[in-house]
């Protein structure tokens, strides 16, 4: 009886189970996840076109890394590097000839992305065909901005600079002759900083557009395209054009235009003008102010004691009120009351003035 009680529970467990897994699966779709389709990413990117204001620049700001020289596609370059084998260390393509490709000019026909960023340039010359340059980050970067020059950056500069007029606003100290710059005249044979001072406001010409050649410091990120400047009494030196450029809206550059400088001076002397005027003025008013108050000073205390009140000076017996227009309020007043009436001590600073009344009886200095 036992064991068919058990047989019996049994069989009523196995039933509950095989109908609770079809209830399970007659359960609706819409008990289940629904799962949102996510659209495909795309890579949008804005590319600016090129300025002519700069050479081989960076816009990762703007463009994002892979795509921070795409705005040179289409611009024709020239390797300009008499040391190529050693500075283009800098490159990833050890495999290239650059010393053969120096002073050549090169059609940038792409840009792309791989280990780094790849420039195909084709040369100019039909000779050949397209090398592919991959550079490395910032110090590639700057060999780049250095050695290579971009012709439409370099006629841009042409048309700024050539047979200009430029005006040197520094007023030399010793500290600019030593420290190393690239914002002030620079010497042909050392390639550094000029060893003397040049007047200000001296006026020098752009004679020529230049490249220099040979090997030139890559720290300070500039171009080789400077300009060769003369002055008939101080000599001839060159400029970098990048630094001018890069200076030309900020208030402590070097180098202005002579339209330029012309025209901040002639603002600067319309101000001194308008100041001068403004001073002027205020001291008419200032006189007419003291005539009125000599002429009221005057004509209320007479001339005795009017004389001396102008002159900021107090006698014994004058009155409180007299007191203070010649030497103006006291720091602080003791004020004894007594059966005789009121005496005061008026201090000023170690000065002291003595008061029975109100009438001056005491002067101590």
């Amino acid at each position: 009886m036992v064991n068919k009680t058990k047989y019996i529970m049994r069989l009523i467990h196995v039933k509950f189970i095989m109908l609770s897994y079809a209830v399970f699966l007659s359960l609706p779709c819409s008990a289940q996840l629904k799962m949102a389709v996510l659209p495909e990413k795309i890579d949008t990117i804005t590319i600016f076109p090129y300025d002519s204001l700069t050479n081989i620049k960076s816009l990762w700001r703007t463009n994002g890394d892979k795509h921070k020289f795409a705005h040179l596609v289409g611009q024709t370059v020239t390797i300009v590097d008499d040391y190529g084998s050693a500075s283009f260390d800098s490159y990833f393509n050890k495999k290239v000839a650059f010393e053969k490709m120096n002073g050549n000019a090169y059609l940038i026909s792409d840009i792309t992305y791989k280990f780094g960023v790849e420039f195909h340039l084709k040369p100019l010359s039909g000779i050949g065909g397209t090398t592919k340059v991959t550079i490395s980050k910032s110090l590639g970067e700057s060999v780049a901005e250095t050695n290579w020059v971009c012709h439409g950056y370099y006629e841009k500069v042409k048309q700024l600079y050539l047979n200009t007029e430029l005006v040197y606003v520094n007023n030399d100290q010793d500290y600019d002759l030593h420290h190393t710059t690239t914002d002030r005249f620079l010497d042909y044979q050392t390639k550094e900083n000029l060893k003397k001072k040049i007047p200000a406001n001296s006026v020098w010409k752009c004679t020529d557009v230049l490249v220099l050649p040979g090997v030139v410091d890559v720290t300070h990120f500039a171009s080789r395209v400077i300009l060769n400047v003369e002055n008939e009494t101080y000599g001839k030196y060159y400029l970098y054009a990048s630094d001018l450029i890069d200076n030309r809206d900020k208030d402590t550059k070097n180098f202005m235009t002579l339209e330029e400088f012309n025209k901040y001076t002639a603002y600067n002397n319309q101000l001194k003008a308008e100041a001068k005027t403004r001073a002027a003025e205020a001291a008419k008013q200032a006189a007419i102010k003291r005539e009125e108050r000599r002429k009221s000073i005057l004509a209320k205390y007479g001339e005795h004691y009017g004389s001396a009140i102008l002159q900021g000076n107090v006698i014994i017996g004058m009155t409180s009120e007299q007191c203070r227009e010649a030497w103006g309020y006291p720091r602080r007043i003791n004020r004894t009351t007594t059966a005789y009436g009121v005496s005061e001590q008026w201090v000023y600073g170690y000065r002291y003035l003595y008061f029975d009344n109100g009438k001056l009886t005491a002067i101590q200095d």
